[in-house]
């Protein structure tokens, strides 16, 4: 499907609910402090593999 490159689109609004939701408790983590860094991220995913 082509879309009319006149017509401004929102890619918010071709996500689904579940995509929404998903961001949004993204969001609402990193406000509230519930991240890691991507070095922990990693070493925690090869200690896993390693196990």
């Amino acid at each position: 499907m082509i879309e009319n490159i006149n017509q401004p689109t929102d890619w918010w609004e071709n996500l689904s609910e579940a995509q929404k939701q998903h961001i949004q408790t993204g969001i609402a983590d990193e406000e509230n402090g519930r991240t890691i860094s991507s070095k922990e991220f990693w070493d925690k995913l090869k200690d896993q593999n390693e196990n």
